[in-house]
């Protein structure tokens, strides 16, 4: 109890959240032996000894700690936000019922983002591309981009060995076709992932830049014209830089700008969320980089979330 008031009295106290379990991150220890003393200074208020050694014997990325770090030192950090997505109603936007801070209860919804009816419709030929981090909770099924064309998540790594990623859409028909990637998430981490579809070629799965899966039968036979308005509906874990393309993009584009921020006037990109917020508190958008510019309110308590790494 002792600690879990201390955790809740840093929450107050501190304005950023610090995480050491991001994608991309070579260097990912939050502070040095070096600088040790001086840095726990700046991330723990009102702590005690105990929960102070605790903190200093941590590594990341192994202990994937979360850590609370005062506004004024946020500057002596890289940082880069992602959407956190979790059981608290309080964390949806405010059109999904999260006017008021709630813990999650049986039936509710979790994070999600909506992009209402301006998300692009993506038709004959498109990329799609996102960085996740599933938590391995929650439902078997998750969602992480959709409904159409969609990317979801399924399963858990320990009882199913190893997680799947599904790919797939609706049809002009109305019935849906999708492909199973079985056993291709092992451990809790960031993975990059990306499906490409042409309607004249094949419908192809990446993940981590690699080409692991390859369907050759939805040839002639385009998604539905919908919106794809929805990021992470019933996902449990962490979304960055999500992308979206009216253009198929090659395996060598695809390497070439997954770790890297894009211009936002690339040729056919038509959603583009790094989940940067605009300038605005008062109106607390996720702001579309690409020509779209469809940006989206969240709320103040919208799922956002900042990692960050020390400067050397």
């Amino acid at each position: 109890m002792k600690h879990i008031l201390i955790i809740f009295s840093i929450f107050l106290l501190s304005l950023t959240i610090i995480s050491c379990a991001k994608k991309d991150d070579s260097s990912s220890s939050i502070y040095s032996s070096s600088d040790a003393d001086e840095t726990r200074s700046n991330l723990l208020t009102e702590a005690d000894e105990g929960f102070n050694d605790w903190i200093a014997s941590s590594t990341c990325p192994s202990s994937k700690i979360v850590l609370y770090v005062d506004k004024e030192a946020l500057s002596r950090y890289q940082t880069n936000n992602y959407l956190l997505l979790d059981p608290f109603e309080g964390h949806r936007q405010n059109s999904h019922g999260g006017e008021d801070f709630e813990f999650f209860h049986e039936g509710a919804n979790s994070d999600w983002i909506d992009l209402t009816d301006n998300a692009p419709i993506l038709g004959n030929t498109f990329t799609q591309e996102a960085w996740i981090y599933n938590d391995q909770i929650g439902d078997e099924h998750q969602n992480i981009i959709g409904p159409s064309p969609f990317l979801t998540f399924h399963g858990k790594k320990e009882t199913d060995n190893g997680s799947e990623i599904r790919y797939g859409f609706q049809l002009e028909s109305g019935s849906w076709k999708f492909i199973r990637v079985q056993h291709i998430i092992q451990k809790v981490d960031w993975y990059h992932i990306a499906v490409t579809y042409d309607v004249n070629d094949d419908y192809i799965f990446y993940l981590n830049g690699e080409e692991v899966s390859r369907y050759s039968k939805l040839k002639g036979r385009p998604p539905i014209a919908n919106p794809v308005r929805y990021i992470g509906k019933n996902f449990m874990g962490k979304i960055d830089d999500v992308r979206m393309w009216n253009v198929v993009r090659s395996q060598e584009e695809i390497q070439n700008t997954m770790n890297q921020t894009l211009t936002g006037d690339e040729p056919g990109l038509v959603a583009y969320y790094p989940m940067d917020l605009n300038d605005d508190n008062a109106t607390w958008e996720l702001v579309d980089l690409s020509p779209r510019q469809n940006n989206v309110k969240i709320g103040r308590y919208g799922p956002l979330s900042r990692a960050a790494t020390m400067i050397s």
